[in-house]
């Protein structure tokens, strides 16, 4: 049965990417080119990073009704910087224009796979309708606090890490050593009396 879930999950976040690419198809010929179009830039987020639970996308509207979406990697950007330099003033000012942002430095990508790269790399993605190109602002934070060696359980060969902090911390550490779309964490519930979160990856 969970053989049978986990194929179904596949399936649906492949038919996610392949829905994903028929706008840049049909606009530029191009599967890879970045058009403003919100349902597939969010089909395409999904699919490529997955329904992990770092990965955060969220919807805005602006004064004018014009939609938008932001997505970064949580833990892994500053989110007083997102909310404050990048989503406030988008969502105040009656025009989204990069130049009135008071957060640098600014990148504007037409295609995915810099846009995707830039979103592993601790940036954060703003994708408006109607303007043909996203915007990645810089807003990397180093986790917390790095991987300690273990102290009770050491190993003689392997890796000599330990985690001891909460999982969305971990999950940051190990997204900040491993940026690879093909990195993705499915979140579980261990436990019927006391139940913990636990991710799989």
């Amino acid at each position: 049965m969970e053989l049978l879930q986990s194929l179904v999950s596949d399936l649906e976040r492949l038919e996610r990417y392949l829905t994903s690419l028929l706008p840049g198809l049909h606009a530029k010929g191009d599967a890879t080119a970045y058009v403003p179009d919100l349902e597939a830039a969010t089909d395409r987020l999904i699919a490529v990073l997955g329904p992990s639970p770092d990965v955060v996308i969220r919807r805005f509207h602006q004064r004018t009704g014009r939609a938008g979406l932001i997505c970064y990697l949580d833990n892994l950007v500053d989110l007083n910087q997102v909310d404050r330099d990048i989503l406030a003033p988008l969502l105040e000012r009656e025009e989204g224009t990069i130049r009135r942002l008071p957060v640098g430095p600014v990148a504007r990508q037409t295609q995915w796979d810099p846009i995707l790269d830039a979103i592993l790399q601790r940036q954060t993605a703003v994708c408006l309708e109607a303007v043909p190109e996203a915007w990645l602002f810089d807003t990397a934070k180093i986790p917390q606090r790095s991987i300690d060696r273990p102290e009770t359980e050491i190993a003689v060969r392997g890796p000599q890490e330990a985690f001891t902090d909460v999982l969305a911390i971990q999950l940051s550490q190990l997204r900040h050593r491993l940026a690879t779309p093909h990195l993705v964490f499915e979140q579980l519930s261990l436990g019927t009396r006391y139940p913990v979160a636990v991710a799989m990856a």
